[in-house]
């Protein structure tokens, strides 16, 4: 139920799956989309949702409303025309994440590499981002990490630890980046050093991100679902 100019509208859905807090982030000027359309925010399984305001639906014009933006076609699997009511249309429109069950880029899943000495910190990060629907391959220390990063060029995301023998975080990132077939893919760097010196380090070497273990399970897929989406935007756009 909206109030609407002091009016009360009955606005239908199919289904309320769940509550939650989201944090709305801003499309930008890239895209042209309806006005309802109050930005994007990023799931706790790290797939992308388009956010809909229900206070801008009532005034959106007549005619168009009919119509549905062919971003959400194509984000819903919408056939391109539709008989529906404008307001079963923008309802069904509850799920517009990237198939959140397994975030994948041309129907392959997305693999994340987890570089860390221990066996139990891998383990652990791998079981969080298996849940949020991604492929994890590992490695022990940063030597490792090159070897698979060449071996498996479908990694789209580096997850990296500092501390770890023969070649800890920041010497993997100083080879990461002068390699020019590698230095595309984000690097997160979690660790237990929470130092202000560490974190400008790491990303002065060029991480993206810099957590503190432990980290939210909820933040560490919300990172790697928009690095992942950034980087392959920005490889589109070239």
């Amino acid at each position: 139920m909206l109030k609407h100019n002091q009016q009360r509208l009955c606005l239908q859905v199919e289904q309320i799956l769940v509550e939650q807090e989201l944090v709305i982030k801003s499309l930008g000027d890239t895209l042209t989309l309806p006005s309802y359309i109050q930005g994007y925010s990023v799931l706790g399984n790290g797939a992308l949702t388009l956010v809909i305001d229900p206070m801008a639906l009532p005034s959106q014009p007549q005619k168009t409303s009919q119509t549905v933006h062919p971003l959400l076609k194509t984000l819903s699997g919408e056939p391109q025309k539709s008989e529906r009511s404008p307001m079963t249309t923008v309802a069904q429109q509850k799920d517009l994440s990237i198939n959140p069950e397994k975030p994948s880029l041309l129907g392959h899943s997305v693999s994340v590499l987890v570089v860390d000495d221990s066996v139990v910190q891998r383990q652990a990060l791998l079981q969080t981002i298996e849940k949020g629907g991604y492929k994890v391959l590992q490695a022990g220390n940063g030597q490792e990490a090159l070897a698979k990063l060449n071996k498996h060029p479908e990694i789209k995301l580096i997850i990296c630890d500092i501390e770890m023998p023969y070649m800890n975080g920041f010497e993997f990132l100083s080879h990461w980046k002068q390699n020019a077939n590698i230095s595309e893919i984000p690097v997160i760097m979690v660790t237990t050093r929470s130092g202000k010196k560490h974190r400008q380090l790491a990303l002065a070497l060029g991480a993206k991100s810099y957590l503190t273990k432990p980290c939210s399970h909820p933040e560490l897929l919300e990172t790697i679902g928009e690095l992942i989406t950034q980087n392959q935007t920005l490889v589109t756009l070239k």
